[in-house]
């Protein structure tokens, strides 16, 4: 413990205890409040197990057990209780419409109309999706009456359940007001993915906290920012886990607040496994089966000795560009053969850390005679989407040997690139910038992968020796 205090000042001394005192009875409180809340959910789960005891036993459900009771009460119960509730609903809406047209009833933008009406259409559709930029326009009332700034009415805990998707991607202060519409929220996300575009830097962010007494000293700092509140760093996902009360835990210790849906369902294993190393501390578990006699390698490279060239912030590589455009072109056949039901762009997509390799890439797919919209984009535009096949250009060429790159900031970019891969991950490109020797790096520990085996090089490409 360190003393602040003059041990040759009596006074002093006395301050320094009554502070300690003060600080331990304080957490002491919350110590107590959390005893507290734990022993009410103890005993509303044993509330609800016995619930569930006696339903079992009076339904003859006893030989069930979840998941395997909550999977056949989703294709029994469940579904009719869906239906029925659902013509229940459209029949209530049909009576509200037949009062309206009798009464000539007339919409307003009041409190209490503009309620009714999201009330009414809830009745037919009632999950409304909206962008947080929108949501506030949507559910709010004017009173024509009152002073201009007090003309506007947001609709206060007027929505049941907001839930807010890819919320490690929001920044608090775009969902912070649209909370206040709801009576709960959902946060649905992953901080380990693409993180929010901050519209300020740290400094005006710290600024704004002291002018506004968010913050009192220095000292506060760095625990404002690791709550996940900060304008120019924070997120939503993040500020949801601290407000969560579940938390697993395993041989690797306590996971982050809230509940860690660790199934993962889209990629086989020997992808996700990359991503379980590099971001989850293998917690993730795969449900797909390997596929032993597919034609391309899980994770595989093609070495291409390109140079990239730099324009402002971004980059291109032409070489890199036209081999990969000419490797789709030549295996189109292969690649439709193994999908037959789909069509090329819902086979492959390309996916790249600059802009203006996703304009060249383009071009050269043209240039290729291949006419169907193939994604192509950065991991940024392409978060949420996957493909059976992933090409990754990492642009970087052998002039750019041992610099820092743009994708080894942090985990998220490629946690994300290899994550959109649902059979093969393909990284063509100069493979001098995956350094296997250093994976404490995402780009190295790639590398690793990548390299542990001959088989997943790709060699049936060629450079045309005017394109060097």
């Amino acid at each position: 413990m360190v003393i602040d205090a003059d041990l040759g000042n009596h006074t002093e001394i006395i301050d320094f205890l009554k502070r300690k005192e003060t600080t331990l009875k304080q957490q002491l409180d919350n110590v107590l409040k959390k005893l507290d809340n734990a022993e009410q959910d103890k005993t509303k789960y044993e509330e609800a197990q016995t619930e569930w005891y006696g339903w079992s036993k009076e339904y003859n459900t006893s030989h069930f057990e979840p998941p395997e009771l909550l999977e056949l009460m989703d294709t029994t119960l469940r579904y009719t209780a869906f239906k029925l509730a659902t013509h229940y609903w459209e029949a209530r809406w049909l009576l509200e419409i037949k009062e309206q047209i009798e009464t000539n009833y007339a919409e307003k933008q009041t409190k209490e109309k503009q309620e009714k009406r999201w009330r009414r259409y809830a009745k037919l559709t009632p999950c409304m999706v909206a962008t947080l930029h929108m949501l506030p326009s949507f559910y709010s009332a004017y009173n024509w009456q009152a002073a201009i700034t007090e003309r506007y009415l947001p609709l206060y805990d007027f929505i049941d359940l907001l839930i807010i998707d890819e919320a490690g991607q929001v920044s608090p202060d775009v969902a912070g007001a649209v909370f206040s519409l709801a009576k709960k929220a959902l946060a649905v996300g992953d901080v380990l993915q693409i993180e929010p575009v901050w519209g300020i830097n740290k400094h005006v962010d710290i600024a704004n906290m002291k002018k506004y007494q968010v913050i009192g000293t220095n000292c506060t700092l760095d625990i404002m920012f690791d709550t996940g509140l900060g304008a120019s760093s924070g997120n939503v996902m993040k500020i949801a886990q601290r407000a969560s009360k579940y938390q697993k835990t395993d041989i690797h210790g306590p996971f982050e607040r809230g509940m860690f849906l660790s199934e993962h369902r889209r990629c086989v294993p020997e992808i996700i496994d990359y991503c379980n190393r590099l971001a989850y501390k293998g917690r993730l578990i795969p449900v797909r089966e390997s596929k032993p006699d597919y034609p391309l390698p899980p994770l595989g490279y093609a070495h291409i000795r390109g140079t990239s060239i730099k324009m402002g912030s971004s980059r291109w590589n032409p070489i890199e560009a036209r081999i990969i455009a000419r490797w789709i072109s030549d295996h189109q056949k292969l690649l439709k053969s193994l999908y037959p039901d789909l069509p090329l762009q819902e086979i492959i997509a390309i996916v790249t850390p600059f802009k203006k390799q996703t304009n060249l890439l383009r071009k050269e797919l043209l240039l290729q005679g291949i006419n169907e919209h193939i994604g192509i984009g950065t991991v940024h535009t392409l978060q949420g989407a996957e493909r059976h096949i992933i090409l990754f250009s990492p642009v970087y060429g052998t002039n750019d040997n041992g610099m820092a790159y743009f994708f080894d900031r942090g985990v998220n970019m490629l946690n994300v690139a290899v994550s959109r891969a649902r059979d093969s991950f393909l990284v063509f490109g100069n493979m001098n910038i995956f350094n296997s020797n250093n994976t404490t790096l995402p780009s190295g520990l790639l590398g690793q992968y990548l390299f542990s085996n001959e088989s997943n090089e790709i060699t049936d490409i060629e450079v045309p020796h005017e394109w060097i």
